[in-house]
């Protein structure tokens, strides 16, 4: 992570806005599915985990949280 912030300082980029072979010159394996990273819902959806950000462990947590509230 440090060589590719590193990278983008160098060449005055947004990480977002480095190219993929810019990537690939710090790490071989980076591909072309690495502009995931860089897209909010995406990012936020992935948090599946308990205490996470998708949708569906925010659901779980108010479930719990109701149920806490209810009784």
């Amino acid at each position: 992570v440090g060589a590719v912030v590193r990278r983008a300082g160098e060449l005055s980029l947004a990480l977002s806005a480095l190219p993929l072979s810019e990537l690939q010159a710090i790490n071989p394996l980076f591909s072309d599915d690495v502009a995931a990273v860089y897209d909010f819902a995406q990012s936020v959806a992935q948090r599946r985990a308990y205490g996470g950000t998708a949708p569906e462990a925010v659901r779980e947590q108010l479930a719990r949280a109701r149920q806490l509230l209810a009784g």
